[in-house]
């Protein structure tokens, strides 16, 4: 059972990678060798000098006992042997020999070289002593006499020098034994020291790991769980195959997408493979088999699957193996479903549209030509064929100079490059009125053309469309009918007799040079046939006056005589008869009449009043135009950023939340250049409207700074803001003065890299009682203006830069703006600059003085409501992104949003359900925003709710939109697009208001 419980250990920390487990067998192992070295050792030093001290206390013996041996053998002793005494001294020397052989073989801890030739060298004296005191011995007993006692006397002296150095050697020995040791014994001690240390250190790194190995997989747990939850609020389904038992474990959503509970599909392959259409199985098994078998890194089809009702969706399949054997072989693959059955209706929507633009371009009767970016030709219809005199086969992939050849009717040059135009202004672009199309078989047409640009789905000028038709009659005839009109002119104006055209109604159209000459009245003495007939006296006492409208038709004709006082004084006589001309270009009868000439005057005069209904008229379409452009291009820039800012809360990754910012980056400045454009056109149309409300100089200042310093600090520039002390407040329109602010210093930064940026106020005194000058200098560390543009740069539309060689950003409409807010202040801008040094701008506007400084008042805590209890906004909003996107920021602000496609929904909704406040679009179907606000407000059926607030939400940003609004009972006003933080300003401000809290 052990040993089974060991294998299974084994295999797991194989499989898993257990680093404690590992960590556990190589201490194990390394505390086995680490202890078996120091018994070693150990041992080593034991078998070293053991021997040399067990050596040197024999050898002192047997040396004793051969002096014993002598002593005995000189007293005559029986039993002792000369021989006997000698092998105890041979013996005695050997012992010596073998303790210096073994000391070549010990070192200790604390030895040195030295110290170890010093301990050989007095063995070998030892030796050396123990073999004299031999010699000596032997000679001692074969002697007597006075030779006899010598020797006795030299053999006690060698033998207390022998008995001394052996002692001495003997203790020596045992003490380098003693040191070697202790030695040792420190040594195991510090090994035991640092291997307990080591095991410390070990048990953390286990412990550690453990509670990493532990967040880690609390982590991949999350990750895995926050992937699911994202890809299945994205609407796809999950699936996790285990490609070895077959099992599939499958996502309620990817369940859901086919009509199936969560328990009415078994997590099997075959589940799956019953579920695909008989007619996409073999290719989506085939690109599971390339993907399983490592021909393609990605997993990708498209299929059809049958659901449970039987209808049968579009499924995009995309999956990936996340796991091999020891082998390569695939063991486990994970994967999503996504349904785009949306997707491909649209492409055959894509499909039938390009068949349907294919026969109507064939259908059409006229010509048409595209071309791409290079401008070679990519389509041509038969009408263009015709004209061209180019078969669409062999025209496709030609220049379009060499196809579409046109040149100017009357110089017979060839005209201006109309694709070039097109690409360059990205406008639509006309053609000359007299413009020939020169055809492929010699023949020439009169053509009317215009070309526009072809976008792609990111907006940018992929190529060039032109339509043209031929107009060859209609030039002539309207050739025709200027070249008899120039001579009819011609004949009047050079005619030796004076000639008046005019009205039945006296309208004077015109009068020739030989009636001035003749009256001496110019243009300016003349306006109508009534100035005339004062200076004109009837002979004829039928017509008093010949210049009246006729009595009837027999009138014309009919010569009329007339006395006619002139300039000087002088009176002429006239006969004065008239003809009809028919219906002039205004639509009245016309009359020729030889009168006096006051035609220029009427003709001028009526010029100016034609010119100036036309100008009003041009400029009413102005201002419906660009009310309808604010509201089409800010309806679905309002859901772009609206989608862009709830991408922010999906957690994307960090390189999705740049590109995310840059987008929304990008949106806020074409959302700056329209209301800049915007502002532009009311200050031209004279409609700019300035409010006179009390504010805050500091306040002001403030707001402004917080605009620009994420510029500031983007850029590194260093921010510095002066103000008059204490606090100032004024009067005027805070807005436009923000605005000011905000283009000088906008500007400033734009063209400063690095440095820093200054805005100065002053309150100077000002042109009347109750009034203020207000100077505002904004300073730069930027490139500088040179001073030949300096008095252009104010212009409208004017950027410093090349066209191509652009380092910032913009339209050119900041500082033109500037200067025309400051105009309508009763104000002005200047600026001084150095190249390379920097700029200031200097303005100065009109303000009234604001009163004292107001102490503020005290604020009511507001109560967030609970969670259960989200205030229930109702939205109506016709356009699906923009209501989307509402719903989902509201629900990321904790509202309960319902939705509603117009007004009259609103209503339904609302007599049903109660609501907080509700959001109103302006422009809808069915019924409008406005309609659905005055009927909440005055019908007795929503009595109740007549006073739940009601924010407009419009496209609409012209000039008095937001009072008209606020007039048609809405409580607020916002203009698209929004940011997520206005909308929460607005809401919280509504309900505040409802409440009676501070806000």
């Amino acid at each position: 059972m052990a040993h089974e419980k060991n294998k299974t250990t084994l295999r797991n920390a194989g499989v898993y990678g257990d680093v404690p487990f590992y960590a556990i067998v190589l201490v194990t192992i390394l505390s086995g060798v680490l202890f078996w070295f120091a018994n070693a050792s150990w041992r080593e030093s034991q078998r070293g000098f053991l021997p040399v001290i067990e050596n040197l206390q024999r050898a002192r013996i047997e040396a004793l006992k051969g002096a014993l041996a002598t002593q005995r053998l000189l007293s005559g002793e029986e039993g002792v042997s000369p021989a006997a005494r000698d092998a105890l001294f041979d013996q005695a020397a050997r012992r010596v020999q073998n303790a210096l052989a073994g000391l070549e073989t010990v070192s200790g801890v604390r030895e040195t070289a030295s110290d170890l030739d010093a301990l050989r060298a007095k063995l070998a004296a030892y030796a050396s002593m123990i073999t004299e005191l031999g010699s000596l011995a032997a000679k001692r007993t074969r002697a007597s006499g006075v030779e006899g006692q010598s020797l006795a006397l030299d053999l006690r002296s060698v033998h207390a020098s022998l008995e001394s150095l052996g002692e001495e050697l003997e203790h020596e020995a045992r003490r380098r034994f003693t040191a070697l040791a202790e030695t040792q014994d420190a040594f195991t001690k510090s090994l035991l020291i640092s291997w307990i240390c080591f095991l410390l250190l070990l048990g953390a790194f286990v412990a550690a790991s453990g509670i990493v190995r532990k967040r880690n997989e609390a982590r991949l747990r999350e990750s895995e769980a926050r992937w699911q939850f994202a890809l299945e609020g994205a609407g796809d389904g999950v699936w996790d195959w285990d490609i070895v038992t077959g099992a599939v474990q499958y996502s309620r959503r990817w369940k859901e997408m086919v009509g199936y509970g969560e328990d009415e599909l078994a997590d099997t392959y075959e589940s799956w493979r019953n579920l695909v259409h008989p007619d996409d199985l073999a290719r989506a098994e085939a690109a599971l088999s390339d993907h399983i078998e490592g021909k393609t890194p990605l997993y990708s089809c498209e299929f059809r699957m049958r659901c449970k009702d039987g209808s049968l969706k579009w499924i995009l399949d995309r999956g990936k193996i996340i796991a091999y054997d020891q082998v390569g072989m695939a063991l486990r693959m994970i994967g999503t479903h996504a349904d785009i059955s949306t997707i491909k209706a649209a492409e055959e929507a894509v499909r039938e549209s390009r068949e349907n633009l294919s026969v109507t371009l064939r259908s059409i009767g006229d010509a048409v030509l595209a071309t791409g970016l290079d401008g070679r030709v990519v389509r041509i219809n038969p009408a263009a064929e015709r004209l061209t005199g180019w078969p669409e086969e062999q025209a496709l992939g030609q220049p379009l100079a060499t196809v579409f050849a046109i040149v100017d009717t009357v110089s017979r040059k060839p005209s201006p490059d109309i694709v070039e135009r097109v690409m360059r202004t990205g406008r639509v672009v006309g053609l000359a009125n007299h413009t020939s199309l020169l055809s492929r078989d010699g023949r020439e047409y009169q053509i009317a053309d215009s070309a526009a640009p072809i976008h792609d789905a990111t907006g940018a000028v992929v190529g060039v469309v032109l339509v043209f038709s031929d107009v060859t009659q209609q030039y002539r005839a309207r050739e025709e009918t200027r070249q008899s009109e120039k001579r009819f002119r011609t004949a009047v104006r050079e005619a030796p007799f004076p000639i008046l055209i005019h009205s039945e109604a006296g309208r004077v159209y015109s009068v020739n040079r030989a009636w001035t000459r003749k009256t001496g009245y110019g243009p300016d003495d003349l306006q109508d046939t009534r100035r005339v007939s004062e200076r004109v006296r009837g002979l004829d006492p039928s017509r008093p006056d010949p210049f009246g409208p006729p009595a009837g038709s027999a009138e014309h004709g009919k010569t009329v005589a007339c006395w006619v006082r002139c300039k000087d004084g002088s009176e002429q006589v006239w006969e004065v008869a008239s003809a009809p001309l028919g219906p002039m270009p205004d639509g009245q009868p016309g009359i020729i009449t030889m009168a006096m000439d006051v035609t220029a005057r009427r003709a001028a005069e009526s010029s100016l009043v034609s010119a100036k209904s036309q100008a009003d008229a041009a400029n009413r379409s102005k201002s419906e135009f660009l009310a309808n452009m604010s509201h089409e291009i800010r309806t679905p820039l309002n859901g772009i950023l609206g989608m862009l800012q709830l991408l922010m809360f999906t957690s994307p990754s960090s390189e999705q939340a740049e590109y995310i910012a840059m987008a929304v980056k990008s949106g806020q400045r074409l959302t700056a250049l329209l209301s800049d454009i915007l502002d532009l056109s009311r200050i031209e149309a004279g409609k700019l409207v300035l409010s006179e409300e009390e504010f805050s100089l500091e306040d002001l200042l403030s707001g402004v700074s917080e605009t620009i310093a994420p510029a500031c600090r983007e850029k590194g520039l260093a921010l510095r803001l002066e103000s008059p002390p204490g606090t100032v407040r004024l009067r005027g329109d805070e807005l436009r003065l923000r605005q000011i602010l905000i283009n000088l210093a906008g500007n400033a930064v734009k063209y400063t890299a690095q440095g820093h940026i200054g805005i100065e106020t002053a309150v100077l005194p000002g042109r009347g009682p109750g009034k203020a000058m207000l100077l505002v200098m904004v300073e730069d560390s930027g490139v500088g203006i040179d001073d030949g543009q300096l008095e252009r740069i104010f212009d409208t539309f004017i950027q410093l830069e090349g066209a191509y060689t652009r380092t910032t950003q913009g339209a050119g409409l900041g500082l033109s703006i500037v200067r025309r807010l400051a105009g309508a202040m009763n104000g002005s801008v200047c600026v001084e600059s150095e190249p390379g040094r920097g700029t200031t701008f200097y303005c100065v506007v009109e303000c009234g003085l604001g009163g004292q400084d107001r102490a503020t008042e005290p604020r009511e805590a507001v109560v967030p409501a609970p969670a259960n209890m989200a205030r229930r906004v109702l939205v109506a909003e016709d356009d699906p992104v923009s209501r989307m996107g509402l719903q989902r920021m509201l629900g990321k602000l904790g509202y309960a949003p319902r939705m509603a496609q117009n007004g009259q929904e609103a209503l339904e909704m609302l007599s049903r359900e109660d609501f907080d406040v509700i959001l109103m679009d302006v422009q809808m179907p069915v019924m409008d925003g406005v309609d659905a606000t005055r009927r909440i407000r005055r019908e007795a059926a929503f009595a109740a709710m007549a006073d739940i607030p009601i924010v407009a939400l419009t496209a609409y940003a012209m000039a008095g939109d937001r009072e008209k609004l606020l007039a048609s009972g809405m409580n607020a006003y916002l203009a698209k697009p929004f940011e997520m933080d206005e909308l929460r300003t607005v809401l919280e401000d509504v309900a505040g208001k409802k409440t009676g809290e501070v806000s």
